[in-house]
């Protein structure tokens, strides 16, 4: 029964015709709560019998949960590391990964402070890398940036004595994860140094405490993800990247055309016991997700949808998992 629901909502059905019941355990990143938690209530709409216990503590802390089973689901903003896996599988957990989404990891600062339209690749790192450590202010940035390439050090010299406090996620997040791959880590290793944010980089818990910290701190640089952004404008301001290709701003557009250059994908992480079985609560849930009506409602929570052959793939990948688990 589980199955025919799941199949009739990856076809993109809005309601369902079979009831299901159970518990529903999701965990993971704090990137994805905003999408699977419009999406978990929508769905107890729909099937009033299924529990969605829903709980997003970061990738890092997801991954744990999920691979020592006490979860159905993980969200994660970034892939399965090597250790991970091992966790996993040591636990008899087996795994599919389904793409839900797309989202970029933007630097941020605050309304109040005079306008940074762009920052390159190279600023970026002089900012909040592993060698930006002492730096107080933007301008005392500018000879590392220089230093890393020429030319880049002028404008951070242009801010003077700006206060200079660098905001991101905390080390369990997949935001933090991926921002130091893309950003951080070309530039560290070519320098022969390791790939890690400036050590004192302020890391409170949560995305809405991590923005109001930005926009009441004269002179501070954050990181997000763009989706946790969505509603934020009047007191923070998304800055423009440059990584060689001119300034991109982050926006729909430019991430789907992958113009922007700190884009990643957004997973879910579906759990398969050792039978290769899966919870019919947590079938349902996902052929949720991945029906048109979960599409629509994650781009509302502020995911950057698949384009539709990217999503009929995603579909199929899971109509095949599903069908053999039962």
């Amino acid at each position: 029964m589980a199955l025919v629901t799941a199949t009739a909502l990856i076809a993109g059905a809005c309601t369902t015709t079979d009831e299901v019941e159970g518990t529903v355990r999701v965990t993971g990143s704090s990137t994805l709560r905003p999408i699977l938690s419009v999406v978990a209530g929508r769905y107890a709409t729909e099937q009033p019998f299924v529990n969605i216990d829903l709980d997003t503590p970061g990738t890092a802390d997801g991954f744990t949960l999920f691979c020592d089973g006490l979860a159905d689901i993980t969200g994660a903003s970034r892939p399965m590391n090597e250790r991970e896996q091992e966790a996993c599988r040591s636990s008899g957990v087996d795994w599919i990964e389904l793409i839900v989404g797309y989202d970029a990891i933007v630097a941020f600062t605050p309304t109040t402070d005079p306008p940074i339209e762009c920052l390159t690749t190279a600023q970026l790192y002089a900012l909040g890398g592993p060698e930006s450590q002492g730096r107080r202010t933007w301008g005392s940035t500018a000879s590392l940036a220089e230093d890393v390439s020429a030319g880049d050090g002028a404008p951070l010299a242009a801010l003077g004595e700006r206060p200079l406090t660098f905001v991101g996620p905390g080390i369990e997040s997949g935001t933090r994860a991926a921002f130091i791959d893309l950003a951080i880590a070309p530039i560290a290793e070519s320098r022969g140094k390791a790939a890690a944010l400036r050590a004192d980089t302020r890391s409170p818990t949560g995305a809405s405490v991590i923005i109001n910290e930005v926009a009441s701190t004269g002179g501070a640089l954050g990181i997000l993800g763009l989706a946790a952004l969505a509603g934020t404008e009047s007191v923070v301001r998304p800055v423009a990247l440059n990584d060689g290709q001119g300034c991109i701003f982050p926006n729909l557009e430019s991430v789907s055309a992958g113009t922007y250059p700190l884009t990643r994908e957004l997973s879910v992480y579906v759990a398969r016991s050792r039978d290769g079985s899966i919870p019919p609560a947590a079938l349902g849930f996902v052929g949720y997700l991945l029906s048109d009506q979960g599409f629509d409602l994650a781009s509302e929570a502020g995911a950057l949808r698949l384009d539709d052959q990217r999503i009929n793939a995603v579909r199929a990948q899971w109509s095949d998992a599903s069908a053999a688990a039962n």
